[in-house]
Parts: C-alpha cells; structure tokens; sequence
C-alpha cells in the first residue's frame, strides 16, 4: 500500500541550535515525504508520521550520532519534571478571576516571565492567532499521539530500512538489500529512539494540556483551553530547550 507522511521529523545534529532542535531537543521539523510503498495491512492508516534519521555512512559515526540524540532525549525528560513544576508555580500565583501580576522574583526574558506577560493581556496578544494556524497546530499535537509513526533510516541521504510502527507494538520492517548486520542495527536503534521520544511526547502533550486548562480557568477565555494550548505548549518547549544550554557535544 502506498502510505503518505502527513509531517516529517528529521534527527538534529550536535550543531543544530535550539530552535532548530523543534521537538525535544532531538528533532527538527522537516518537509512532508511523498508516499512510499510499505507493506502493511488494511487497517494501517495511509498517512503517518515519518521520523527521518539521516546518518553518516563511518558506522562509528553514525552510532556517536544515535547515541547524542539518545542522550538529548533522556536530558529532556528529566527536564520535564521540572516544566510541570514551573508551569504550576506560575499559575499558582494567581486565583480564578484574579489578574496575574508581575513578580520582580521572576528573572527577565525567562520562560515564567514570558508566560506571565502573556497572562497579563491575553485578549491584545492573541491566544492562537488565526483559526488556521490554531488547526494546524492541534493537528501537530494529534499527529504525535497518533497511533502509527513510519521510521526511515537513511545513509548520507539514502533511505536504507523503514519501519512501520503500530499499536501494541507491532513493527514490520523492510531493509535495501545487502544492507547487512551492522546497518541493521543502526537502523533498530533509531526505531528505539523514535518510541522514547514518542513516549516522551505523551508525557509533553498531556502536561501542556493540563496547563492549557488551568490557563483558561483562571482566565476564563471564551474558547476555552483549546486557546491556551500553544501559550503552554510554548512554556514547556522553552523549558525543555535549557537542556541544550552548555550541552556537550560527541567526540
């Protein structure tokens, strides 16, 4: 069957600044693929997301590169404790129906003190931005939770496996031929890294609709927390980014 990657992810290298490191400090959003031809079963939705790692081809290298990636992943889930402990703190300093005020504690160009701002006139700033853009970032949000993700492994640019992950942990896998043991591996870890980061990307999603919905309580915004989504949704990333602040880099 002919699947379509409605989103792509794309494995950020140790150079790649923070916001090009867009989820998790791991991936970076790239263009959709077109539709590639995947053995599967009926019930396989024809549009997944596709995670593209891209490796070199010195398998040292490559394996350095999987190992940074998995080493950014565990960083930023520790750091996610942290988001939901910062996240409360900065709503806790206010009551439904009472106006946030600005806290001298909190220190300038912070995650807290951009939230804080936002909070302080959320009507003049702009909850989502147009309805479009709110669609298409609840549909990212979707996109992450869903069910499937389709993983290509690919070496200096050429797709070498691909692995369609599905419910209950179903995989089916297909190898260029040749490929050999040592690619193969290379390929399963970066499977093993794209099921921690979608694991992860639950934990993400469920904290940041949490604090979506403490946002439009104390607000009480006329559409609710569907309008918060991405004032949290860009807290939490922000937290999430200081795990790049002094990283260091393989050797």
């Amino acid at each position: 069957m002919e699947i379509t990657a409605e989103s792509a992810f794309e494995l950020s290298d140790e150079s790649s600044t923070t916001a090009e490191a867009d989820v998790l400090g791991v991936w970076r959003l790239g263009p959709p693929a077109p539709s590639v031809a995947f053995t599967a079963s009926r019930s396989t939705p024809p549009e997944v997301p596709l995670w593209r790692i891209d490796l070199p081809a010195e398998p040292l290298q490559a394996a350095r590169r999987l190992a940074a990636g998995q080493a950014r992943l565990l960083a930023a889930s520790h750091r996610l404790a942290d988001a939901t402990a910062r996240l409360d703190a900065v709503l806790d300093r206010s009551r439904p129906g009472v106006a946030f005020t600005t806290d001298t504690s909190i220190p300038g160009g912070s995650a807290e003190a951009e939230l804080v701002g936002w909070l302080q006139r959320p009507r003049e700033a702009g909850a989502a931005g147009p309805g479009s853009a709110l669609a298409a970032f609840t549909n990212r949000l979707a996109s992450y939770c869903g069910p499937s993700a389709l993983v290509e492994t690919q070496l200096q640019g050429e797709p070498v496996a691909r692995s369609l992950l599905g419910l209950g942990g179903n995989v089916r896998t297909v190898c260029r031929p040749g490929l050999g043991p040592r690619g193969a591996g290379l390929h399963r870890d970066g499977v093993s890294l794209v099921v921690g980061s979608r694991a992860a990307l639950l934990r993400v999603v469920a904290c940041v609709t949490r604090g979506a919905v403490a946002i439009s309580v104390r607000l009480a915004l006329p559409g609710g927390p569907v309008l918060a989504l991405p004032v949290a949704w860009r807290f939490v990333q922000r937290v999430l980014a200081e795990v790049d602040r002094g990283r260091t880099r393989s050797p």
